[in-house]
C-alpha cells in the first residue's frame, strides 16, 4: 500500500490495489461539520469515484464518519463536527474523543485500510455516565449514481426465516422520511423516541422491516459499496431512498448508508468495542455481497467485545 502523510492539514493519502483516496482525520478545510471523512475515493479497477461528486448535496461529507451520539430521547454531542485528538498509524488513523460536559463518555476509532479495497473501523466506548438507549451513528454518504439497499426479513410466520435483498426507492408511504431498518422492536422504539428531533438539523425516522443481516449497500453497473457490522452492535441499518424529477427531495440527494451503533445502556465503567468494514468492489450480486459479510463476520469473531475502563488511561 502506498501511503503519504499531511500532517499540517491532518490527512493522509492512500492507495492499494483497487483504491485511492484521502483521509481527512480533523480538518475544517473541506467543512467545519465535516472534520473527519474519506474522500475523493476512487475503485480503480472500475475508474469510478464513489464518494460524493462536486455537484451532490454532500459532496463535503465522504465516507466513514461519526455522526452523532443519543440517548433516550436526547441528543448528546456530533463527533464529526468535534475536534478529535489524531493519532497517525502506518496504515491509517485513530481518533479519540475524550468525554466532555454533553457526552459523558470517550470514544475511539481506528481506521485501518487493507489490502485491496478494506477499510476496517475499530470502534470503543468508555462510559463516564449512565445513558440509557446510547447511540452512535456511523455514517456514509455515497456517489448519486448508486442506489442503495439493504437485506431484511419477510416477517414470515414459518420457523424458516428468510432473509431478502431489497432497493429502497421512493414511496408516499414515507417520503420525506429517512428509512430504517431496526434489528428488534426495541430498537425500533428506540429510534423513535424524539433524540432526532433534538439538536440540530432534524429529521424524522421510519422504521421498515426488521434487517435479516446489519448491512447496507449501494450499486450501479459497475461498482459497488458495501457498510457492514455486528448483529450484537448494530441497533439499526439505514438507507435513504432513490427518486427522480420533483421527487428528489432532501431525504433522496443524501445518498447515505448509516449504522445505528449499539442501542443498548451505557454506564458508568463499561467498556464496548465493535468493528465496521467497509468494503468497494465490483458490482455483484446477493451472495457475493453476503460472502464478503461472512468473511468479515470471520475476521471479527475472536474479538472481546467488552473490555475494562483503565483510568490512568484518560486522557
Amino acid at each position: 500500500m502506498i501511503y503519504q502523510l499531511n500532517e499540517e492539514k491532518m490527512e493522509y493519502s492512500f492507495e492499494t490495489a483497487d483504491l485511492k483516496g484521502l483521509f481527512v482525520a480533523d480538518s475544517e478545510a473541506y467543512s467545519p461539520n465535516h472534520r473527519h471523512h474519506i474522500r475523493n475515493l476512487l475503485h480503480k479497477p472500475t475508474g469510478f469515484y464513489v464518494t460524493p461528486t462536486e455537484d451532490a448535496q454532500k459532496h463535503h461529507s465522504g465516507l466513514c464518519n461519526f455522526f452523532r451520539a443519543y440517548a433516550r430521547n436526547s441528543w448528546l454531542t456530533e463527533p464529526r463536527a468535534m475536534p478529535s485528538a489524531v493519532t497517525l498509524l502506518k496504515s491509517g488513523v485513530q481518533l479519540k474523543w475524550n468525554p466532555i460536559l454533553q457526552h459523558q463518555a470517550k470514544v475511539e476509532a481506528t481506521y485501518t485500510i487493507q489490502e485491496p479495497n478494506i477499510i476496517d473501523i475499530e470502534v470503543t466506548v468508555e462510559g463516564y455516565n449512565h445513558y440509557p438507549d446510547y447511540e452512535l451513528v456511523f455514517s456514509n454518504y455515497h456517489a448519486p449514481a448508486l442506489k442503495g439497499g439493504a437485506y431484511v426479513k419477510t416477517e414470515s410466520v414459518s420457523d424458516n426465516e428468510i432473509i431478502e435483498e431489497i432497493m429502497i426507492t421512493d414511496n408516499d408511504l414515507f417520503h420525506g422520511m429517512y428509512p430504517f431498518f431496526p434489528r428488534d422492536l426495541s430498537a425500533a422504539q428506540m429510534l423513535n423516541d424524539g433524540r432526532s428531533r433534538k439538536g440540530r438539523w432534524y429529521y424524522r425516522p421510519v422504521c421498515g422491516r426488521l434487517y435479516g443481516y446489519p448491512m447496507g449497500f449501494a450499486t450501479n453497473e459497475t461498482t459497488e459499496i458495501l457498510v457492514m457490522g455486528k448483529t450484537e452492535d448494530v441497533a439499526a441499518v439505514g438507507v435513504t431512498y432513490a427518486a427522480e424529477g420533483a421527487r428528489y427531495d432532501d431525504v433522496a440527494q443524501h445518498h447515505a448508508i448509516y449504522l445505528s451503533l449499539f442501542g443498548r445502556d451505557l454506564n458508568p465503567g463499561d467498556g464496548w468495542r465493535t468493528n465496521i468494514r467497509v468494503i468497494v468492489m465490483k458490482a455483484g450480486n446477493s451472495e457475493k455481497r453476503i460472502q464478503r459479510y461472512r468473511e468479515f463476520l470471520a475476521a471479527v469473531e475472536g474479538i472481546d467485545r467488552r473490555f475494562e475502563v483503565d483510568p490512568t488511561t484518560f486522557g
